[in-house]
């Protein structure tokens, strides 16, 4: 286990020191975009339960949205009555 540690040390040196960000930093939107993709696949990989899922289809169907509304309103309640406190100067 040291000698990952000693590893990835080694290699934020060289890094660093070749100024390897000039070869990287062009592709770092999309590496960050994929990098976030991936994260978002895992969770949604670990929500199947979910009662209301808008996992992404082959087409992009904004009308969905509407379902999406519908089940907030009826799952949290929301056509009724709230009561709130505003702490205000």
């Amino acid at each position: 286990m040291k000698w990952l540690i000693k590893l990835a040390q080694l290699g934020k040196r060289v890094f660093i020191k070749a100024r390897l960000h000039v070869l990287i930093e062009p592709f770092n939107p999309f590496l960050l975009r994929l990098s976030f993709l991936s994260k978002l696949s895992q969770w949604i990989s670990t929500q199947k339960a979910l009662p209301f899922a808008d996992t992404p289809d082959s087409q992009i169907r904004y009308d969905k949205r509407y379902e999406l509304y519908q089940f907030l309103l009826e799952s949290e309640r929301l056509d009724e009555q709230i009561d709130f406190l505003e702490f205000g100067v």
